[in-house]
């Protein structure tokens, strides 16, 4: 029964996603040790947190980010200068304010998911 439950457990997180939060200093998405996971997001399985410093994009991430929330009192920040695919985005939601700057690469928003920038925030694009 122990082990049943443990491969359920193992199974659901792969499926539904892990929270991987951004460390809140300015560097590479690619850099495993600024993320609370200790890895890139990537690999559609993970659900992205930026609330305060900026994640730099400069080569495309490994998959697709399942879903990507921006936003913090002091301000949530991602440079984009290579290529990146995003599902869900959610940016300044509650008060907050998150700043994208792309200035190279494509962005893909993709699947029939949702995109809010600004809803109950400040949010630029």
């Amino acid at each position: 029964m122990k082990r049943l439950i443990g491969l359920l457990l193992a199974v659901s997180t792969g499926v539904f996603g892990a929270d991987n939060y951004w460390n809140g200093s300015t560097g590479s998405w690619a850099d495993g040790s600024r993320w609370s996971l200790g890895h890139a997001p990537g690999g559609n399985s993970d659900y992205v947190h930026i609330t305060d410093g900026t994640a730099q994009i400069t080569s495309s991430p490994a998959g697709t980010v399942e879903r990507l929330y921006m936003g913090g009192s002091s301000g949530a920040n991602l440079e984009i200068s290579g290529d990146a695919q995003f599902q869900d985005l959610y940016l300044a939601e509650a008060g907050e304010s998150a700043t994208i700057s792309q200035t190279g690469g494509n962005v893909t928003l993709s699947g029939n998911y949702t995109t809010h920038l600004g809803r109950y925030g400040t949010a630029t694009y």
